[in-house]
This record gives structure tokens, sequence and C-alpha cells, in this order.
């Protein structure tokens, strides 16, 4: 019962984490076509009418920033929903894992792995691929209300088909990954009984560290397709070009790739980008002007 309560664990927060590390990337940091709907092309366009002498090639540092009432009030109400819905779906997250326990689906999903083959890798797919895709399920309804979320506050555009083969692509990327996770997470058990959760933490930490820094180069080009800002938001270079300006801190706006999907603009910085891309020593200023130029 505790290994399976084990596994049920470890596939359960995986099954979280590839969802919002996957399917939430692929809505809210995808570029867009610089449309006034949203808050965040809106702010772009607000930063530029703050500074009028800048435009005309001062040398004025930018020093304060506000949002006009009614763009402040929508953005402080999408804030509110979000934060509330991060609360709320680490314990339903949390309910799911108990609920699959309390009605023995994850013994029946054992029960059905074992009857199915006697091997050992055979028996870690049939069970992580059934206990996945009803993690999957029955936390769709949050991955639905995340997306109409985003449609309704105009942050995506991207349609429900294609939502939809994304949510397909990211529950294919946990089965396979949660079969590996999984037989490791026996094979660490068989060897330590004792100490298995703590052996299992130590060699799961590098795993997922290189899972991070691989996402840009190999997960992410499956969801997104990559091209130059300049040919995808035109309109958004030259304000970010003045921020570089502003700035200073040795980044180039140039080098920046949208993604699509969504109608704000954000430059694609995670894992190693921010180390090629940027260098080190613009790592810290040049990811506040990051945070600027995409809201």
């Amino acid at each position: 019962m505790r290994l399976t309560i084990a596994a049920c664990a470890c596939l359960g927060i995986l099954g979280m984490f590839t969802a919002n590390s996957f399917v939430g990337s692929k809505t809210v940091s995808t570029a867009g076509t610089g449309q006034q709907q949203t808050s965040s092309t809106s702010t772009a366009n607000a930063s530029t009418q703050n500074t009028p002498s800048a435009l005309d090639g001062a040398p004025k540092k930018i020093t304060a920033y506000t949002l006009t009432p009614e763009l402040y009030k929508k953005a402080k109400t999408l804030g509110r929903i979000r934060f509330s819905f991060r609360v709320f779906s680490f314990f339903y997250g949390l309910f799911v894992l108990w609920f699959i326990l309390q009605r023995n689906y994850s013994a029946t999903f054992r029960n059905w792995a074992e009857s199915a083959s006697r091997k050992r890798y055979l028996q870690a797919l049939v069970y992580a691929s059934l206990l996945i895709a009803a993690i999957s399920l029955l936390e769709l309804p949050l991955d639905l209300f995340n997306e109409i979320l985003f449609k309704r506050y105009g942050i995506s555009i991207q349609s429900w088909g294609s939502w939809t083969g994304d949510w397909l692509k990211v529950l294919a990327l946990s089965i396979l990954v949660g079969t590996l996770l999984t037989l490791l997470l026996y094979a660490v058990i068989r060897r330590s009984p004792r100490r298995w959760w703590l052996y299992f933490w130590l060699i799961a930490n590098p795993i997922l560290l290189l899972v991070f820094f691989l996402q840009p180069y190999v997960i992410d080009p499956m969801f997104n397709e990559f091209r130059p800002l300049a040919s995808k938001a035109p309109a958004i270079v030259p304000q970010l070009q003045l921020i570089a300006r502003l700035g200073n801190d040795g980044w180039d706006p140039d080098n920046l790739r949208a993604r699509t999907g969504a109608l704000c603009a954000r430059s694609h910085l995670e894992g190693l980008d921010i180390l090629f891309n940027n260098g080190l020593r613009a790592f810290v200023p040049g990811l506040a002007k990051y945070r600027l130029a995409h809201r």
C-alpha cells in the first residue's frame, strides 16, 4: 500500500508540474499581434506615450509608470483571479490524489498492470499511463477554466483545436516521463526500503534541473513556432529598442524571439537562453527590463 501511495504521489506531482509548465507556458508566454485590448501591449504603448522626449533621442531615464484607471482595474481583477486560481488548484490537486487513493483506483491500475505483463517496464508503462490519464482528466476542468480566463481577458488567441492538441501532447509527455520516473522509483525502493524517499529525492532533483534547462530547446518547440519578433510584432520592436537605449544594460531586443498563440509580446528568456542571449553580467538588470518590455 505504501508503495502505491508513493507512486501515486510522485506521478500526481509530475502531472501538476507538467501541466503548468507546458500548457500554461504556451498560453501565457506566446507572442502576438500587439492589439491594444490587452493590458500587456497597452502597457508598452503607455510607456512610449509617457516618454515623448525619449523618442527624440534625449537621454532620459524612465522613473515612473502608470496605467489608465480602466486598465489598472482590469489588471488587478485578473491578478486576484489568477492568485485565487493558483491556491485553489493546489488544494484541488491534493484532493485528486486523495480521491484516487480513496476509491482504490491506483490499486486497480496496479492490478491491471500486473495482469497485463510480467515484465516490470511494461507494468510501469501501463500503470503510469492509466494513473496520469486519470489525474489529467480529473484536472481538465482547471485547464479549461484557465484557457477560458485567458481568452476572456484577450491574452490567448489560440483555437480550441490547437489547445486540445497541446493538451494531448502534454499528456503523452507526462506518460513518457512518468513511466521513467516510476521505474526509477521502484528500483530505488527495492534497493533501500527504508530510505528510498531520500535517495529518490537526491536523484530526481538533477533530473528535474536537466529538464528545466532542456525545455526551451526540446519541449517548447513542440508547442510553439518561434519567429523573429520584428516579423511577428514589428510595432513592438521600436518600444523595446527605446527601453534598451534608456537602460543601456547590454541586451539586444533584436535577438528576442516571438511565440504564436497570444496577443501579449514576451521574449523567450528561459533556461540557458538567459545565460547565452543576455550574458551573466546583464542578467539581473536585464531581467527587470525584460519584465517591463513584455508587460
